[in-house]
Formats: structure tokens, sequence, C-alpha cells
């Protein structure tokens, strides 16, 4: 190896070599030892033209398969260009149980709807009766009654509804604190629909981004229409503006933008909407340690700050108040179900995940250039083996390609991006620093 990049192996390899060299029965096998050791990778590109026959002159995209290309460009390149697959195999997984769960919150919401009920007038046994009516239907209804062939996945059944009764719990317990009301759920949009998510990229191709949001809160207040976007996920996932920034995170800033418009477009609010919070909910059922002294409301108060919601919420007086009207500067200075907290002094605190109007609007730009600069990278032919770290976290971590694509770091060539932390003033001053180099 080390003659291969140019030093001069040592006189004992030389006889080693000459050895194995002048015997026949070795000689196929130290050929192919010295080219794997010669082995070196060059970044793939398969070149627009080729891009065009696999994708087309319209290209359909999610926000997660944006976020897939800049995690990887040669994952979205397997999977969505030359439609690689995992073999199907029919057991229950965790993305089950998020397709369930998310089926079992739409039926919920449909049924709170029907009944005319709302979710912060709802008593303890009509929630939790919903929830079991809502989690059997939708897992009566998955994969041809897949959930009922064994008895391991009947208790997949219970555990669900354990999940999304401590969910329903939290999420209203959330609307109490506040004024928002869940108002749409489930929301598709497309970018045949939406001008919010048509792209129109530089080869002259039309990208078209597809969705669906999970759900819609929305307050109205004296000729203002504020937006909260939730998407639910059965894993822990934070929102990070660096992610943002590097195209790992643009699902609820595209949520966003696609409800805003769909809103403005009803003509049924009072006012143009504007953006009040972005958040991440993840269904759990989460153990507190049961302390001396405790009482039934310590032990769903801290339950509750364990099922806050990640995200960030506008810096907005009015779009504050109505998120949490239980915090202010000089009472309860840290919110139990937003990320934002006081200082001593009335201003937010280091630790909220907070941003003026003006910045959220920022940020919707940014991630629509970014998806501009993605979709035409991917017109371009780019399908490098180029995964990323960021925080420890790898791309490789959870990729089902990774016995295919042959990255190796040990292989010349290859290489894994590491991707830089910032603070979230940081992003935005790199994100600004975009804007203002257009």
């Amino acid at each position: 190896i080390g003659a291969l990049k140019g030093e001069q192996p040592s006189p004992a390899f030389r006889q080693l070599y000459a050895w194995y060299a002048g015997r026949e029965e070795y000689r196929h096998r130290l050929e192919s030892l010295l080219g794997a050791a010669a082995t070196h990778y060059e970044p793939d590109e398969i070149g627009a033209a080729a891009a065009k026959a696999l994708y087309g002159r319209k290209l359909e995209n999610s926000a997660s398969r944006l976020e897939m290309f800049s995690a990887c460009a040669f994952a979205h390149f397997a999977r969505y260009g030359l439609r690689l697959k995992e073999r199907q195999v029919y057991v229950f997984s965790g993305a089950d149980m998020g397709n369930v769960v998310h089926t079992a919150f739409e039926m919920f919401a449909r049924t709170l709807r029907q009944r005319g009920l709302h979710w912060a007038d709802l008593d303890e046994e009509t929630r939790n009766s919903l929830v079991r009516e809502s989690v059997q239907e939708a897992a009566e209804a998955y994969n041809n009654h897949l959930l009922h062939d064994s008895v391991r996945n009947e208790y997949n059944i219970s555990r669900m509804e354990r999940l999304m009764a401590n969910s329903a719990w939290a999420m209203q317990e959330q609307l109490k604190r506040g004024d928002f009301e869940p108002a749409y759920f489930e929301v598709p949009f497309h970018g045949s629909e939406s001008d919010a998510a048509y792209f129109r990229l530089p080869d002259g191709t039309r990208m078209d981004l597809t969705g669906r949001i999970d759900r819609v809160d929305i307050c109205e207040d004296e000729g203002r229409t504020f937006l909260k976007i939730i998407d639910y996920k059965t894993g822990a996932k934070g929102f990070d503006l660096t992610e943002v920034y590097y195209g790992l995170q643009l699902q609820l800033v595209v949520y966003m933008n696609a409800a805003c418009e769909m809103v403005d477009k009803s003509g049924e609010r009072s006012g143009k909407a504007e953006p009040a919070g972005i958040f991440y909910f993840e269904i759990k059922d989460p153990v507190e340690d049961l302390k001396a002294g405790d009482t039934d409301e310590d032990i769903r108060g801290r339950i509750l700050k364990k099922m806050k919601a990640t995200g960030i919420v506008s810096l907005d007086v009015d779009a504050l108040r109505h998120l949490d009207r239980t915090i202010s500067a000089g009472g309860n200075r840290s919110s139990d179900v937003i990320p934002v907290e006081y200082t001593k002094d009335g201003r937010i605190g280091a630790r909220s995940r907070a941003v003026t109007p003006e910045d959220f609007g920022l940020i919707s730009s940014y991630v629509n250039r970014k998806i501009y600069d993605i979709g035409s990278r991917i017109m371009n032919g780019e399908a490098q083996v180029d995964p990323y770290e960021f925080h420890g976290r790898k791309a490789c971590d959870y990729c089902s390609l990774r016995g295919f694509c042959g990255f190796d770091p040990r292989i010349g060539g290859y290489r894994m991006r590491q991707l830089k932390a910032f603070s979230g003033e940081e992003v935005l001053d790199k994100m600004r620093e975009g804007q203002a180099n257009e």
C-alpha cells in the first residue's frame, strides 16, 4: 500500500512480495489484494441527460426526499433515480407504528369534528374512549389486518393506545394553555395547486413539492391570523436551525409556507396568515420517577415538560401570548409547552428557540432558495457518495443502502462531510449573507 502511495517499500517487504509473486498458487490472490489497495473512489455524476431520463421534465419531490439528497446525493439517486427498495418483510416495524398512529390521530380529529367536540374541553373518559376507537379502527384497516395476525402485534395495538392516550392528553394540556384551535388535519398539498410548492429550475424542469401536514392550529385576534404547524413523530426529533441551513431539515418550513398560502387563498380568515410556531411533537409515553411527597399534579407537570414539542416560535408579542398564556416575565417565566423562557429582567432567555417575525420570513426565503438549489443539483446529475457527520450523527447510521454504495473511509476518495455547528444567530447571519449575495 505504501508503494502505491509513492513510498519506498522496505527490503523485507520486497523479499516477501517476490516470494509470493513467484508462486502460481498465490499470484491471483496477490493481484486481487494489490487491486484492492489501489482502489480510489471518484465522485459520481450521472450527468444532466441521464438525470432527465431518470426524473423526467417534471420533478416531483417531497421535503424528505430533498433532505435525503442533502444527507447523501447517492442515497437519493439510488432510492428515487434507480428506485431501489428494501425487500418487503411482513413484520410490524417502527415505520408501521408511525403510519398507524398518524392515521389514528386523523380519525381522532375527524371524530371530534363530527361530534362537535373541542380538544380543550374533552374529559378524560371521553378522550381515552376516542383514542381506543381510533387506534382500533386504524389497526383494523392497516395492511390487510396485519396487526391482528399474532399475539405480538396485538400487544403493539395496546402499546399504541398507551402512546396515543398520553400524547392526546399532552396535546390537550398544551392547547389549554394557549388560544390556538386545531383547524386542519392531514392536509395534502402539491405544486400543481400551490405556488409555495412550485419551482421552475434553471434547465426548464418543473419541480412540484408534495406533502401532507399533520396538523395546522389557528388563532385569530383583531384582524390577525396566526398559524402553528404540528408534525407528529414516533421517534425523537429535535429541531435545529443549523440542519435547516444544511438542507437536512426542510419539512416544517415547507409545511408552514404551504399552510400560509392555503389559509390565505381560502379567504375564510380575518387577516393574512402569519407564522406563530413550527413544531415536532414526539408521540411517546415517558416514565417519571416518583419522589417523596409527589402529588399527581407534580408528576403530570414533569411529564408534560417531557412532552414539550421542539421547534421555533415567533417573538411577536401577540403570537407568544396566544401560544402560552401562562408565562410572563413577572410570573411563571418558563413555558411547559413551547421552547420559551424569560430571564429575571424580562428578556427572552438564551435557551429559548424563538426568532423575530422578520427572521421567520428570512428562514422561509432561505429554505425556498435551498430547495431551488437542491432541485438544480439533482437535475445536473449529482449522485456522489458524500454522507455527512454532524454532532456525532452520520447519514449512514440508519441508511438502508449502506451495503450497496460501497462507502468505506479507509478507501481513498471517500470522505465523510464534517458539518460545522452554528449558534442560532450565526445561522441567521449566514442566511442573511446568502440573501445579500443574490
